[in-house]
């Protein structure tokens, strides 16, 4: 309703005026300046004139002359707003999410020149203060669940975002690892559209202590590049980082120490994959072969040294009997300090040669996440679940991990996140929980079991609900492993503990009777490796018992001796 009593109508064949007694109608027929019969909105300035919005252009009635404005080119619209100094906002799509038009020119607000990353606006609201508000989107974005940017108000000098599920995390675009240390810290690495800078997505290192997010990118710390592959802790508490383009990088949590490629070192700086074995020996893979750090020497290998498919690596690991499995675009190698043995679609029940992630399963095996589904194998047995044979919701696995009770999580590229206990499968996508999205990119589990799952951001579950303040509890030692099991001469004792505590190590006969004991700590929490010599040891079954406060656990110990 104009100030007159004129009842506006915009349709999408014209545009409707009521003066109480009669219909009259304008379009782009009878109305020279009026660009376009599809009106999508209409709008009353401070002077009353009447400003209209549709698909081709805006154009303007002061109660007697029409006049045209043509739209910045490329430019797609979806709503209008007049601000109180009669500046005419519109938002939309294209080559601008905003342009504003104070009468006589435009101007255009996009990714680039706001540094918001969205590419599209819409919903748009002037208040009386002047202020935009109006929801964003980034349609580039190849993951649905992640195109919402949330309400975004814009002052005239500030852009402020405004999220229902924001608490802190420092952008919510793709997390690509997940990591948990000892302290319970997690640690992720994420990439987000770079606007305005000289490279196409902005990378980071982000922390997270339960109360305080950190952020280290290229700009504010030592490191040399954010672009991360690969995370992992060693026993001294130091994050290791396998970056694209930059080699191999370690952080002590004050110092950055980085470590290029050279004739001494790995061959590439673009690294795919790390891993710590039980050794305390670090693996790195790249996209020239795997190379092993033994704490002087390293050591390389390649398609033509060794029994890797294909030297570009993109994940590493090392089951319970010590045996290091490594999973590449062309099928996966194993190999167990002598032999390596070569693994494929053509020569195994592997369903898919891509291999996206390896974990040891516990039990002497391991899990892989594959582009065909799930795989879970010792080498000589093959177990493949997909979504044909099994409760798995998708086909493309992303993660995997196991929680403290030994149940696999597992994360797949659009079906969300599914729970398996050996018989049973559990799901959580967006339709049945709070899941965020169905694309999951990573998993990770802390010591007080709650699931931390990187989907359109970071979202944790936990069941009995979710409480970051919980004390850290000791876990059950379901990853208390002895390998070589049998044994001859050393066997190397792996376990896993959620606090810091002091343990000891025992082996008895089959009677109880203590031979030998080793108290060691108190060990921080996290993961243990420790040798034991059984060169008085005759050849015989024993038991091999690891003590910690309030828990211990046992298990058979086979000594064989030439």
């Amino acid at each position: 309703m104009d100030g007159q009593g004129r009842l506006w109508v915009a349709t999408w064949s014209g545009l409707a005026q009521f003066n109480g007694t009669s219909w009259t109608v304008f379009t782009s027929q009878n109305t020279p300046n009026l660009p376009s019969t599809s009106i999508k909105r209409l709008a009353l300035d401070n002077q009353g004139r009447l400003w209209v919005l549709t698909w081709n252009g805006l154009a303007r009635h002061d109660g007697n002359n029409w006049l045209g404005y043509a739209l910045p080119a490329g430019f797609y619209v979806s709503s209008m707003g007049i601000a109180p100094n009669g500046h005419v906002w519109v938002a939309g799509r294209g080559s601008a999410f905003l342009v504003r038009f104070d009468g006589t020119t435009w101007q255009t607000f996009n990714s680039q020149n706001t540094l918001l990353p969205i590419t599209e606006a819409s919903s748009l609201v002037v208040d009386a203060q002047g202020r935009l508000w109006f929801f964003g989107r980034d349609e580039d974005s190849p993951y649905p669940g992640k195109r919402s940017k949330g309400l975004i108000r814009y002052d005239g000098i500030s852009w402020t975002i405004f999220r229902d599920t924001y608490n802190g995390l420092p952008f919510d675009y793709e997390i690509t690892h997940l990591l948990i240390d000892s302290q319970s810290r997690v640690w992720l690495s994420l990439w987000y559209p770079d606007y305005g800078r000289t490279y196409d997505y902005y990378h980071a290192l982000v922390s997270f202590d339960r109360s305080t997010w950190w952020v280290y990118d290229n700009w504010n710390s030592g490191l040399p590049n954010a672009f991360i592959r690969g995370l992992v802790m060693d026993r001294q508490g130091r994050l290791w980082i396998a970056t694209e383009g930059a080699g191999l990088v370690r952080f002590d949590g004050t110092n950055w120490v980085s470590i290029r490629a050279s004739s001494t070192t790995f061959p590439n700086d673009t690294l795919t994959a790390i891993h710590l074995d039980p050794q305390n020996r670090l693996w790195v893979g790249s996209i020239k072969g795997l190379s092993r750090f033994d704490g002087s020497t390293w050591t390389h290998y390649t398609t033509l040294n060794s029994g890797l498919p294909d030297n570009e690596v993109w994940t590493i690991a090392t089951d319970t009997r010590g045996r290091l499995w490594v999973g590449t675009e062309k099928g996966v190698a194993r190999w167990d300090g002598n032999t390596w043995t070569t693994y494929t679609t053509l020569n195994s029940n592997l369903p898919n040669n891509e291999v996206w992630r390896i974990i040891s399963d516990g039990q002497g095996g391991v899990w892989m996440a594959t582009g065909g589904g799930l795989v879970r194998t010792d080498g000589s047995t093959w177990q493949v679940y997909n979504t044909l044979n099994s409760g798995l919701p998708g086909d493309y696995v992303t993660a995997i991990t196991l929680d403290r009770a030994g149940r696999l999580w597992v994360g797949t590229e659009n079906a969300g996140v599914a729970r398996f206990d050996g018989t049973n499968w559990t799901y959580y996508n967006e339709t049945n929980s709070g899941l965020p999205s169905n694309y999951v990119s990573a998993l990770a589990i802390d010591p007080a079991d709650h699931k931390w799952i990187a989907a359109a951001g970071l979202a944790v579950f936990r069941e009995g609900g979710v409480n970051l303040s919980l004390p850290l509890v000791e876990a059950p030692l379901r990853s208390l492993q002895a390998y070589p099991n049998p044994c001859s001469e050393e066997v190397t004792v792996s376990f896993s503990m959620a606090v810091s505590a002091s343990v000891t190590l025992s082996i008895m006969d089959l009677t109880g009777q203590v031979l030998l004991t080793q108290t060691l700590g108190p060990l921080p929490a996290g993961e243990h490796w420790v040798p034991l010599s059984l060169r008085n040891l005759a050849s015989g079954t024993y038991l091999l018992q690891l003590k910690m406060p309030l828990q211990s656990e046992t298990l058979r110990l086979l000594v064989t001796k030439p």
